[in-house]
């Protein structure tokens, strides 16, 4: 799981009769009561929203903690979640030789696109902020399911990557500017128009089977415009050149070129009812139960499992070490408990437990 990159600490949960069905937790920690206000009130808002391309937001629980002789209001949320993505469906399709057909890239255009529009109408007018092809979950049915980034983040992509330098997102031309001068109050408020271009990059990315570092020297903080265009033009003869077109209007280099949402909504409509292609070499998570643990654990239950999760991509398996602290808001006496480190060296506990949602 690399969620660890995009999302920090995170935790998983999952059912003990599927263990393929994952939920991810995450706590948003502040100190300061307007901005936990204001984050409770966003939560509530978007956490009801209902899309195909989605991922479910089952719970929003609001505790109070003191660490430090300081008072901390601790958000935690539950999400759907899925450990296949479309950045691992490209490296998977390069190692078979294989490329996404014209209709799974209109499929994944459009899943963004018409996500956007539906979190702006219903939720704040606030697009979601972090588009590439790590954010874009895929279901073992091939569905596109994205996590509502406002929620477990509070952060934009160009927020994130000034935050951590080693942070990569596909940001926009003019974002990059920005973010070269490290200034955390863009001079360039994202927007549409940076929503777009992240869309684009994630399409061409799609389209060309070319990953979307490819087209930055991140070190820098620049883009490389001669790579798009050279991809662009190799998708010629192998997509239509209306799809060659949308991605190249997401991609114009002045905003004021670029489409914004409307505009590339209103461009996929013929398109909307494309079938979902059943994607290629699924990297199923595979668990096996091995100890019992002896009391001690924070659930001081003896009935608890040490899990082993292996990953196909390569993710780095730790064993359970030191007790762990504090109360969890999925307190649960039937919860199994695996520990995994992220390819980033970030980790994330996770609790499993019988009839989870």
């Amino acid at each position: 799981m690399d969620l660890g990159e995009r999302y920090g600490k995170v935790k998983f949960y999952s059912k003990k009769n599927n263990p393929n069905e994952i939920i991810m937790t995450k706590d948003y920690w502040t100190n300061n009561l307007d901005e936990s206000t204001s984050y409770d009130e966003m939560v509530e808002v978007r956490k009801d929203i209902s899309h195909d391309n989605l991922a479910r937001c089952y719970v929003h629980d609001v505790s109070q903690e003191n660490q430090f002789f300081t008072e901390f209001y601790k958000h935690s949320t539950a999400h759907e979640y899925h450990d296949h993505n479309l950045y691992k469906e490209i490296a998977a399709r390069k190692k078979d030789g294989t490329e996404f057909s014209e209709n799974e890239v209109w499929y994944y255009a459009n899943a963004m696109v018409d996500l956007d529009e539906h979190l702006k109408e219903n939720s704040l007018g606030t697009p979601h902020g972090d588009l590439q092809p790590k954010t874009l979950m895929l279901s073992e049915e091939g569905s596109v399911k994205i996590m509502d980034n406002a929620i477990v983040t509070n952060k934009d992509a160009y927020q994130k990557c000034n935050f951590n330098d080693d942070y990569f997102a596909p940001i926009a031309p003019e974002l990059l500017t920005d973010l070269q001068k490290n200034k955390v109050n863009p001079d360039n408020v994202y927007s549409d128009k940076q929503e777009v271009w992240a869309i684009g990059l994630t399409s061409l990315s799609a389209a060309s089977g070319n990953y979307p570092e490819d087209y930055y020297d991140w070190n820098k903080k620049e883009y490389n415009r001669a790579k798009i265009d050279e991809d662009l033009e190799g998708l010629e003869g192998r997509k239509s050149p209306e799809q060659i077109m949308f991605i190249r209007k997401c991609l114009e280099h002045d905003p004021e070129d670029r489409w914004g949402l409307s505009e590339a909504n209103e461009f996929l409509k013929p398109y909307k009812g494309l079938a979902k292609t059943k994607r290629l070499n699924f990297m199923n998570k595979k668990v096996e139960q091995t100890d019992v643990l002896d009391g001690g654990d924070f659930f001081d239950n003896n009935n608890l499992a040490v899990q082993e999760v292996v990953v196909e991509t390569g993710v780095q398996e730790v064993p359970m070490t030191d007790e762990i602290g504090g109360n969890d808001f999925f307190d649960d006496d039937n919860l199994k408990h695996q520990e995994v480190v992220h390819d980033q060296g970030v980790k994330a506990y996770g609790y499993q437990q019988d009839n989870f949602f």
